[in-house]
């Protein structure tokens, strides 16, 4: 497990999270329930809607539209939990696959932005250590998905044990060398994709990634909110767990460490020995 400092907070362990932070989330508890609940009853009603005439289900939409409740309460509580949680930073894990020389540079340095120019310079940096050769590192660099908005300027982290994200969702990301922006563009070229599979390890970053660092319009106070009402043991109908993106680097001092496949915590993390397809 990670040691965490007074500055870290785990999302699914109550006991690291701040006293201000648990103040905050007991203030507004019964407003968050509240709105848990007419989630619920909304979603059991439109599950029954094709059950009923064409007629029923314009006056339950007509129902629900003169219904709707202020949110702005709710979303004003949910704006002040972020607030307090810009204070401190969260256990995160950044799932990639890493050479040793990237693994020894994040470790020094910190990670680094998505960009083309980041992931040219990894390419050319796996050339000069004979890895691919020149043919291949011009092609891969003259094209692949880097530059992309969903991609360029975030760093990627699941603030969960990444095995809740499945096979599925983290599988592609540490099989394959250059993650998406690369396997996206070359999925299709077996020769391009034997190579990527080959270059580098399996790795898990873990690290404190700060909250003011994250995306301002994302789902994180809802997850927070929801997540503490879980602690309380509220059965909520959607799940708590949070990802999301730093749009900052995050410097040396907050990588925890770096996990490799087939390291005992990896295997626990992930739950890689029960995915369909190896990690080799």
């Amino acid at each position: 497990m990670a040691n965490l400092d007074d500055n870290c907070v785990d999302l699914l362990d109550r006991a690291t999270w701040p006293a201000d932070v648990v103040t905050c989330l007991k203030r507004h508890k019964m407003l968050f329930v509240a709105k848990e609940r007419k989630d619920q009853k909304y979603a059991r009603e439109h599950r029954q809607l094709d059950r009923k005439s064409p007629a029923e289900q314009m006056a339950w939409r007509m129902k629900q539209y003169s219904a709707r409740y202020d949110l702005q309460a709710y979303e004003d509580a949910l704006a002040e939990v972020v607030a307090v949680l810009g204070h401190y930073a969260l256990l995160g894990y950044h799932c990639t696959r890493l050479t040793e020389c990237e693994i020894s540079q994040i470790l020094s340095h910190g990670m680094q932005l998505t960009s083309g120019s980041m992931l040219e310079s990894r390419i050319h940096a796996i050339r000069s250590c004979g890895m691919i050769g020149s043919t291949l590192a011009d092609k891969l660099a003259g094209d692949h998905q880097a530059e992309a908005k969903n991609r360029k300027g975030m760093i990627w982290f699941c603030f969960f044990s990444p095995h809740a994200a499945t096979e599925q969702g983290i599988g592609s990301l540490m099989r394959y060398w250059g993650g998406e922006a690369l396997f996206q563009t070359w999925r299709h070229d077996s020769s391009i994709d034997a190579v990527l599979k080959n270059i580098g390890t399996a790795c898990l970053v873990e690290a404190n990634v700060p909250v003011v660092s994250l995306s301002p319009h994302g789902w994180l106070g809802v997850h927070v909110a929801r997540q503490f009402l879980i602690h309380d043991g509220f059965k909520t109908s959607e799940p708590a767990l949070h990802e999301d993106w730093s749009h900052d680097p995050i410097p040396a001092a907050n990588i925890h460490r770096i996990i490799r496949y087939p390291e005992p915590d990896f295997i626990r993390l992930t739950r890689c020995d029960e995915w369909e397809l190896d990690l080799n």
